[in-house]
């Protein structure tokens, strides 16, 4: 699905959401028996269902029904999860109104572009790529 085309004022807008609701996540992921790879994606989690379809319709990615257990009354939350080119896309779109977690995106869509070059990225550039831990955002920052 092709997302569709941002106005400057929905850009802002969901630069606000992903800055105070939502969490850019990095991290080294290993397999057995292959080199690891780096993950990359922008996870929101609300539990406004009207804003939450609204941001989905606009940036895609996958919408989630997220159920407490045990059931409790009124903490349904909604999610929105981009993934990798999806995740990159979105914050190059976002990056100039982001404030708090603006190096967190630029470190992504750095990231998304080495992959997106001819070249594969090496063991040695992980450590650097990864520096500064945590890799995952904690805490939503």
């Amino acid at each position: 699905m092709t997302r569709p085309q941002l106005t400057e004022p929905e850009k802002a807008y969901i630069a606000g959401i992903v800055d105070g609701e939502g969490y850019i996540g990095i991290w080294e992921h290993a397999r057995k028996g292959r080199n690891p790879t780096i993950e990359c994606n922008v996870v929101v989690d609300m539990m406004n269902e009207k804003v939450m379809r609204w941001l989905h319709s606009r940036i895609g990615g996958s919408f989630d029904i997220v159920r407490p257990y045990p059931p409790k009354r009124n903490c349904t939350s909604y999610r929105v999860t981009l993934w990798s080119r999806e995740a990159a896309s979105l914050l190059k779109d976002i990056q100039p109104y982001l404030i708090v977690k603006a190096d967190k995106a630029g470190k992504l869509i750095n990231i998304q572009e080495m992959r997106s070059s001819k070249h594969p990225i090496r063991m040695e550039e992980h450590a650097l790529i990864l520096e500064g831990r945590p890799t995952f955002s904690g805490g939503r920052n």
